[in-house]
C-alpha cells in the first residue's frame, strides 16, 4: 500500500494516467440503439433479442438457474417490446427528447442482446459472476440473520454494457456518456419509465459504459451498483430504504442541532436527499473494501471529467437539483465514515487508509464553500426546504463523515436488528490479507488464480491497491486480471 507521505503523488499520477490513456466510453464494439416506432424496426429489434435469449449461458455464476433472465427479462422484453416503444416516444420533435428515448432504449435492451454479440459476450459472464457474488452473498447473509420478508428482487441483475447515444461528442459539453445505471424493479414499474409494461419484469439490468469491458478494475463499480442499490431496493414491501433515508434525516437533524448549528434543517435534508446514493457508496466499501473508495474518489475525479460531469482536476463544490449523489468533494469523507465503521477490519489498517482518503480529499478539494444557489430539496414529511446560497466545506464535510459511518453501522427493524455490515460479505481482516496478496501478484507480472488466491472481490480489491501503488502498472493489471476472470 503507498505511504502516506507519497499517497498525493501516486493518486495524481494514476489520476493523469485515467484521463490520459483510458477510452470509458468507447463506441466502438457497444453501438447504441436507434429508436424508431415503425413496424420493421420493432420486428427487427426483437429477433435480434431473441437471438441473445438463445445464447444465455446455460449455467450462470455462482449457481444461478440463467432461465430467471429468460423468462424473467428477456422474455417480458420481447411480449411488450412495441409497447414500451410507443411509451417511450418522445412528445415532440425535441432532438433532446430523441436522445432521451434512443438513450432509454439501449439501457432497456442490451443487456438482453448482448449474448448473441461475440466481441461483447465474452466479458458478460466474469462480470455478471462478480454482480452474482456480490448480491447471493446478501441472499445469503439474509437466511444467516433469519430475515423472512419477501423479496422483491429475488436474483441478482442482468448485466450489460452502453456506449453514449449516437449525438455523443467529446468536444461538445452538452452531451453527456452513460453513467453506470441501475434499473431496479420498483423504478421500471414507474409511469415515466415503463408503466404497466414494468410489472412483467422480475429481473433489472446493470448497465456498465462499454469501456468498462476490458477493465476488470472498473468492475468495483457494482459494489455500489449491485452491493447498493440493488439491494437498497430488494425487499417487496419497499421499506429498507425509506426507513434508512428516515433514519439518515433524523440522525444528521439531531447531531446538527446538538452543536447548535444554524442550518440543521437544510443539512439533514440535503442529506435525505442523497441517501441512496451515499448509502450505495458506503456499500461499495463494505463489499470490496477501503480500496473501493479510492477508486471511487478516482471515478470523481477522471470519468467524471471525461463522461462531461465534471471539472478537471477537482472535485465538483455545486449542488445541482437534478443529481441526488452527493456533492462530489464530500465523497472521501462519506468513505471516509464508512471505513472508521467497518467492524471486522483492523483499526492500524483503517486508520491508514483515513489518513489516505483525507490526503486525496485535500488533493482535489480546489473550493472553500459549497453553492447551492437557492435550490430546494424536502424535508422527511414531503416539505419544501430552501438551501442557502452557501454552506461552509468544513461543516459540511463533517456532516458528510457523520453519515458514511452513520450508514454502516446503524441497526434499522426492516433488518430485524442488523445493520448492513451484517447483510453483506463484509470485508474483513482476511479479505485484505488476501487482496494484499493479490496486488503483489499483479505487481509481480503473474496473473492471480481465481478462487485460490482470492475470490471475485479480493481479485478486483487486489487489483485497486496494485494500481494505487504503482499507477504506471494500471494497464498490465487490467490485462493480467483479465485473464484470472477468463475474459477470453
Amino acid at each position: 500500500m503507498a505511504s502516506i507521505n507519497d499517497i498525493k503523488q501516486k493518486f495524481d499520477e494514476l489520476n493523469d494516467r485515467l484521463l490520459k490513456d483510458l477510452d470509458f466510453f468507447d463506441h466502438l464494439r457497444v453501438k447504441s440503439r436507434d429508436f424508431s416506432t415503425e413496424p420493421d424496426f420493432i420486428q427487427s429489434l426483437s429477433k435480434d433479442i431473441q437471438a441473445g435469449r438463445e445464447q444465455m449461458p446455460v449455467v450462470s455464476p455462482r449457481g444461478i438457474d440463467p432461465t430467471v433472465y429468460r423468462e424473467g427479462y428477456i422474455d417480458p422484453l420481447i411480449k411488450n417490446l412495441g409497447s414500451i416503444i410507443q411509451t417511450l416516444k418522445p412528445y415532440d420533435t425535441d432532438p433532446e427528447d430523441d436522445n432521451k428515448a434512443c438513450g432509454y432504449l439501449t439501457l432497456l435492451v442490451n443487456a438482453a442482446l448482448q449474448p448473441a454479440q461475440d466481441d461483447v459476450k465474452k466479458f458478460l459472464c466474469p462480470v455478471q459472476a462478480l454482480a452474482n457474488d456480490l448480491y447471493g452473498s446478501f441472499l445469503e447473509k439474509r437466511n444467516e440473520v433469519g430475515l423472512k420478508s419477501p423479496l422483491d428482487q429475488a436474483c441478482p441483475p442482468l448485466i450489460g454494457f452502453v456506449a453514449p447515444p449516437l449525438s455523443f461528442d467529446r468536444r461538445d459539453l452538452s452531451g453527456r456518456a452513460p453513467m453506470p445505471s441501475t434499473f431496479e424493479l420498483v423504478q421500471m414499474r414507474e409511469a415515466d419509465w415503463l408503466d404497466q409494461y414494468g410489472a412483467d419484469f422480475k429481473v433489472g439490468p446493470v448497465l456498465l459504459p462499454a469501456g468498462y469491458m476490458d477493465n476488470p478494475l472498473l468492475w468495483g463499480v457494482l459494489g455500489h451498483e449491485v452491493g447498493g442499490h440493488y439491494v437498497l431496493t430488494s425487499d417487496k414491501a419497499g421499506k429498507l430504504l425509506p426507513q434508512l433515508e428516515s433514519t439518515v434525516y433524523d440522525k444528521v437533524y439531531d447531531e446538527m442541532q446538538s452543536k447548535k448549528y444554524r442550518y440543521a434543517a437544510e443539512v439533514a435534508a440535503l442529506w435525505l436527499y442523497w441517501a441512496e446514493e451515499a448509502a450505495a457508496d458506503v456499500c461499495g466499501v463494505l463489499n470490496l473494501g477501503p480500496s473501493f473508495g479510492i477508486g471511487a474518489v478516482s471515478w470523481y475525479t477522471a470519468q467524471a471529467y471525461r463522461g462531461k460531469w465534471g471539472n478537471k482536476g477537482e472535485l465538483n463544490g455545486v449542488f445541482s437539483p437534478t443529481n441526488q449523489h452527493p456533492i462530489a468533494v464530500l465523497i472521501p469523507h462519506v468513505i471516509r465514515g464508512a471505513v472508521e465503521g467497518l467492524k471486522k477490519l483492523g483499526q492500524s489498517r483503517k486508520v491508514r487508509y483515513i489518513a489516505q482518503l483525507e490526503e486525496i480529499g485535500e488533493l482535489y478539494t480546489k473550493v472553500d464553500v459549497l453553492t447551492f444557489k437557492g435550490s430546494k430539496v424536502w424535508d422527511n414529511q414531503g416539505n419544501d426546504v430552501k438551501l442557502p446560497d452557501t454552506l461552509p466545506l468544513k461543516d459540511m464535510q463533517e456532516s458528510a463523515h457523520f453519515v458514511g459511518h452513520l450508514i454502516a453501522t446503524v441497526t434499522l427493524s426492516e433488518l430485524a436488528g442488523h445493520d448492513l455490515q451484517d447483510l453483506t460479505a463484509c470485508w474483513t481482516e482476511d479479505d485484505e490479507e488476501k487482496a494484499i496478496n493479490v496486488s503483489k501478484i499483479l505487481e509481480n507480472g503473474a496473473t492471480p488464480r481465481n478462487g485460490k488466491d482470492g475470490n471475485n472481490v479480493q481479485l478486483i480489491g487486489g487489483g485497486l491497491l496494485a494500481v494505487i501503488r504503482q499507477p504506471r502498472l494500471y494497464k498490465p493489471v487490467n490485462d493480467l486480471l483479465g485473464k484470472s476472470f477468463q475474459c477470453k
